[in-house]
């Protein structure tokens, strides 16, 4: 389990490494959630069915994007923190939405939540709320930042809002161009 974590955190520092500064260079293409979803590693899939926890789709439409592979990887990422964050037998909600100039994408979990005054930290590199102590998660704090970074490589854009033991979504934006 040791090596696998240590080639994940690798993974994510060449993924940051390729990206600041940069711009999608690549012509867009099509997909959709189902695509993406089914393209979650396997490592993900499992703790999903250990933990029972369920990710409903929401009006799955196909949508373009500048680089696919790269949106799956911060919707693999964000269903990865939900699944942390959820309790077990819980559902996670994706929905896309399409608007005239981008779409959204956003992932519900019904968890813990985040405190308001923690929110804006988790996009910076290294930053947790494990110091609450309803936070049992023992990640690097690294995903955020590098799904940041990615959704800016993309023209895009994440956010994230919470409602302490309701729910939290992570919403990510990507421009129709």
């Amino acid at each position: 389990d040791g090596i696998r974590r240590f080639r994940e955190v690798l993974g994510k520092f060449a993924i940051a490494g390729q990206l600041r500064g940069g711009k999608a260079q690549t012509r867009p293409a099509t997909t959709s959630l189902k695509t993406l979803l089914g393209q979650l590693p396997k490592t993900l899939s499992e703790r999903l069915n250990q933990k029972k926890v369920t990710v409903t789709i929401g009006n799955d439409v196909p949508f373009m994007a500048k680089n696919p592979q790269l949106v799956g990887y911060v919707l693999a990422s964000l269903i990865d923190n939900a699944v942390d964050y959820s309790r077990g037998n819980g559902v996670i909600d994706v929905r896309i939405d399409p608007h005239s100039d981008h779409t959204t994408i956003t992932v519900t979990d019904h968890g813990a939540g985040i405190p308001p005054q923690k929110i804006a930290m988790l996009f910076k590199p290294f930053s947790q709320t494990q110091d609450v102590e309803r936070f049992t998660h023992e990640g690097m704090g690294f995903s955020l930042y590098l799904d940041k970074l990615i959704m800016t490589y993309l023209g895009g854009d994440i956010s994230l809002t919470s409602r302490p033991d309701v729910e939290t979504v992570a919403t990510i934006t990507l421009p129709r161009r």
